[in-house]
């Protein structure tokens, strides 16, 4: 399957849903155009300019070029590609064992559970995670990865 096969099926499955999601999916449509190509940044706080479609445009050319994951900050925005990425198999789960500095390498989820895990080592102290999405956003993979990864850190 190629990318534009996965992206109309992306669409499909989105317009199948409530109104909510139509309107995702003309946004998607609409506003995501891969013009960002160019100057992707890792962190939306980067943006020289943070408007709702530069914002946009930026998740889109990620998203095209197969990074689903993008930092608002600490945040950690995650774009469902209703596909399996081989980008949880042990290589990725050891290159983000022990960073504990969110940036250091490319969005992940991974990253958001070493950084948690790391804080709560050094500050003692309990730390949680929000994991938070529309139906159908991929909370419930986000969340099996995030597990898998602190077990394994844990381990």
């Amino acid at each position: 399957r190629t990318d534009k096969d996965r992206d109309r099926e992306m669409r499909f499955f989105l317009q199948r849903k409530e109104h909510a999601s139509l309107i995702l999916s003309e946004i998607i449509s609409h506003h995501l155009s891969p013009q960002a190509d160019e100057g992707q940044v890792e962190d939306l706080c980067r943006l020289e300019e943070l408007t709702e479609d530069v914002m946009l445009s930026n998740l889109r050319a990620r998203f095209s070029n197969r990074n689903i994951y993008t930092y608002v900050g600490s945040i950690l925005i995650a774009v469902n590609p209703y596909y399996f990425y081989s980008i949880y198999n042990p290589k990725y789960t050891a290159m983000y064992e022990g960073k504990g500095i969110l940036g250091e390498l490319p969005p992940h989820i991974f990253a958001v559970a070493d950084d948690a895990y790391g804080f709560m080592l050094e500050f003692k102290t309990d730390q949680s995670i929000i994991i938070s999405g529309e139906s159908g956003a991929g909370k419930t993979e986000s969340t099996k990865f995030l597990l898998h990864h602190l077990m394994s850190l844990s381990a």
